[in-house]
């Protein structure tokens, strides 16, 4: 959450490269709502964000993998405009 917040507040002054990069980049957690639930604690596992989707109830029920967002999710917002225009 936090480097959504950062990337989100910089998102207009990255460079062409900068993007390509970022969008090869895995650091974005996957929520893992199973072992979270169960208070197993499991490695964290880092994915690019295009192998992620974004934290709406339509997606957990289907059992997609979700990226981990510990806010509600807002596709307004720049972190949520940058997530969105990473994949």
């Amino acid at each position: 959450m936090q480097i959504a917040k950062f990337y989100g507040s910089i998102s207009d002054d990255l460079e062409e490269n900068e993007w390509k990069r970022l969008k090869k980049a895995k650091i974005w957690p996957k929520d893992n709502l199973v072992n979270s639930q169960n208070n197993n604690y499991s490695e964290v596992q880092y994915f690019i964000a295009k192998d992620l989707f974004v934290p709406l109830d339509l997606h957990r029920e289907f059992g997609l993998p979700i990226i981990k967002w510990t806010e509600k999710w807002d596709h307004n917002t720049k972190e949520g405009r940058y997530i969105v225009n990473l994949c």
